[in-house]
């Protein structure tokens, strides 16, 4: 809880061990399984509306839309968020490459992953000299924690999918 949270930094301040805490079981998830459940379409090939403007944010040269639509990327393949069906199926489309967004979009978000340090393969190559000001590396960190999120919240619900 938060007042214990709080009592064992003040403790921690002061010098005082703390005795280790156990950990709690996981969080149950914010929607529950009756509600956790997705519109069909006719057209399943159509996918999430989501997943593609997620992914056309992404292809953005602007750093803030890119940011957002991996954020909500994030969001969407977290079942924890939006429901185990729900986030299964975007984690789905976004693997295989179901449609052109979706393929733009895991694209995207391994190139962001792969990348060292975020820049680009030229400048690692050592082809292109690639200048970086501190505030242009902290939004590529940035790209790339948010893109190892959403790989993360995508491999897990694979591996849940497949349980």
């Amino acid at each position: 809880t938060f007042a214990s949270d709080v009592a064992a930094i003040c403790d921690a301040a002061e010098g005082k061990v703390a005795a280790p805490s156990t950990p709690t079981g996981l969080l149950p998830s914010l929607v529950p399984d009756e509600e956790d459940h997705t519109e069909s379409s006719n057209d399943e090939d159509d996918g999430l509306e989501s997943v593609k403007i997620a992914s056309s944010m992404i292809s953005e040269a602007d750093i803030d839309r890119k940011i957002m639509g991996l954020q909500g990327l994030a969001s969407l393949t977290d079942s924890y968020k939006i429901g185990k069906a729900t986030a299964t199926r975007a984690s789905t489309e976004i693997l295989a490459g179901t449609n052109p967004e979706a393929a733009a979009a895991r694209d995207a978000i391994l190139s962001l992953v792969l990348c060292k340090n975020g820049s680009t393969e030229a400048a690692q190559r050592g082809q292109v000299e690639d200048k970086l000001t501190d505030a242009d590396e902290a939004n590529r960190s940035l790209l790339r924690t948010q893109a190892l999120c959403v790989l993360s919240n995508v491999l897990c619900n694979m591996v849940k999918r497949d349980e």
